[in-house]
């Protein structure tokens, strides 16, 4: 039996054959790694919480679902960008810097309690399409009843406050608010009072989840609602929503809790505090 071999036409048809098909497998692999894009997100935790985020292309979906869970705080991405993707790196950024950066609006609510020691709580982070409305106030907040007050003595001529008006007193609770910043100046006035009182003053819901029947004395001129809270007794509760693109704070609830006795405050502390006030 008599073997034909190879002439040079066939060796050059079939490497051309394999030429052509390595390149594109090869492609077709590579245009698959392409359509999973990866990301790196890493959380520290100390006394600021910080993040670090590398990521090309990313779904904002699987971010966001990565950072909830290593923060802790449900975060609540807009329908207009869940299908968004993020080209983005930065390192050890705060973490309302680096929810600025994923989302045209993004914000934050959070609750303080009244005292000097404490700090704010976050409780709810949204990322929003720049035309979207903000969510509602009280979306993070699971409200009780809300308090009234009512005031006035008809058999004995109005309030307190009324009489003293007449005789040209100073009344024993004031309170303004000028481009949002309070001024209180209450003189052994229920502590329920003045709160509801406040609350009115911004034009916030008040709630009412203990009674008491403490007095407190206030002077404070021009400060912020953050700064009236740690003048005020443990019980005392403020919620706040914060605009992460311009850290402005915008007060959505007062609410008095049963109060809890506060750590006394140090010389250093009590001076600071005057200085501001």
């Amino acid at each position: 039996m008599n073997y034909r071999k190879p002439n040079l036409f066939f060796w050059l048809f079939a490497l051309s054959v394999i030429g052509n098909f390595w390149p594109t497998v090869y492609g077709q692999t590579e245009r698959g790694a392409q359509l999973k894009p990866k990301f790196d997100l890493a959380v520290t935790k100390g006394a600021k919480l910080t993040v670090t985020l590398h990521a090309e292309g990313a779904p904002l979906t699987e971010i966001v679902k990565q950072l909830t869970q290593k923060i802790g705080v449900p975060i609540t991405l807009s329908a207009k960008l869940r299908t968004e993707r993020v080209t983005a790196k930065f390192s050890d950024a705060p973490l309302e810097t680096a929810l600025a950066e994923l989302a045209p609006q993004s914000y934050a609510d959070y609750v303080i309690n009244g005292g000097w020691h404490t700090q704010p709580q976050c409780v709810g982070i949204f990322l929003q399409a720049r035309t979207e409305k903000q969510p509602a106030a009280d979306v993070n907040i699971k409200p009780r009843a809300q308090a009234f007050l009512l005031e006035g003595d008809t058999e004995n001529g109005g309030t307190e406050t009324a009489q003293q008006t007449k005789t040209g007193e100073e009344p024993p609770l004031k309170i303004s608010v000028t481009q949002g910043l309070l001024s209180v100046r209450a003189r052994q006035q229920p502590l329920t009072v003045v709160m509801y009182k406040i609350a009115d003053s911004y034009g916030l819901p008040f709630e009412l989840r203990a009674e008491t029947t403490d007095l407190i004395d206030l002077n404070l001129q021009a400060v912020t609602p953050l700064e009236l809270l740690r003048t005020l007794p443990a019980g005392a509760q403020l919620y706040y929503r914060r605009n992460l693109q311009n850290s402005l704070d915008k007060p959505l609830r007062l609410l008095l809790e049963k109060p809890a006795l506060e750590p006394k405050r140090t010389l250093r502390e009590q001076k600071s505090l005057s200085r501001q006030h």
